[in-house]
C-alpha cells in the first residue's frame, strides 16, 4: 500500500505518469510498503511522458522528478520536501494562415526544505522553503525566429497564499491559489 502517496502508473490528459516510491524507516532501512507509524521518509521518482493535441496547437512533454519527503513517522505535524527535476517540451502553434511557430522548452528545478504543516486542510500553504526553476525557450518561426529566452524563477514560501516570486532580477507577488502573479499581494 502506498497511501498517502500515489505510486504506480496513471494517465492524465494524454500524459502517462509513472511514480516509483521507496519507503524508509527512521534507521534508513527500506520498507516494502508505507506504514503510518514507522515510515520516516519516502523517495518518489516520477516520469511524465506524452503528447497533447488541441485545436491549433500540439505539445510533447517529458519530465523527470526525484523528490524526498521526511517527517512521516508517527503523529506528524509537518512534512519537509526536497528534490530536483528536469524536463523538455515542444509546443507548436498553427495559425489559420498556415504559419507554424514552435517553442522548444527545457527546464531544471529544485525544491529546497519546503515545509508543509499538517493537517493540510487547515494549513493550505507551505510555511517555508523555496522552489526554483530555470527555463530556456527557443522559438522557431514568427517574428522571434531563432531567439532563446532564459528565466530563473524562485518562489519563497511564507505560510500565506501570497508569496514573493523572483523572476530573474525582478520581484513580484505570486498567488498560490490562482497561480498568477499579482501586484501588491491582492
Amino acid at each position: 500500500d502506498d497511501a498517502p502517496f500515489r505510486c504506480g502508473t496513471h494517465t492524465r490528459e494524454h500524459l502517462t505518469v509513472v511514480r516509483t516510491c521507496t519507503f524508509k524507516d527512521a534507521a534508513g532501512a527500506v520498507q516494502a510498503v508505507y506504514h503510518p507509524a514507522t515510515t520516516a521518509s519516502a523517495m518518489i521518482h516520477a516520469v511524465v511522458d506524452g503528447s497533447i493535441t488541441r485545436d491549433n496547437w500540439s505539445a510533447t512533454v517529458h519530465r523527470v522528478r526525484d523528490l524526498t519527503v521526511t517527517g512521516l513517522a508517527g503523529a506528524e505535524t509537518s512534512r519537509t520536501w526536497n528534490g530536483t527535476g528536469e524536463g523538455t517540451a515542444t509546443r507548436s502553434r498553427h495559425n489559420n494562415n498556415g504559419e507554424t511557430r514552435s517553442y522548444d522548452v527545457s527546464a531544471t528545478g529544485a525544491l529546497t526544505n519546503v515545509v508543509v504543516n499538517l493537517p493540510r486542510d487547515e494549513n493550505r500553504w507551505p510555511v517555508s522553503g523555496t522552489a526554483t526553476k530555470h527555463v530556456s525557450v527557443t522559438v522557431t518561426g514568427g517574428p522571434r525566429d531563432g531567439q532563446t529566452f532564459e528565466r530563473t524563477v524562485t518562489i519563497t514560501f511564507n505560510g500565506t497564499q501570497f508569496v514573493p516570486i523572483q523572476v530573474n532580477d525582478k520581484t513580484f507577488t505570486f498567488d498560490l491559489k490562482t497561480r498568477r502573479i499579482v501586484r501588491d499581494g491582492v
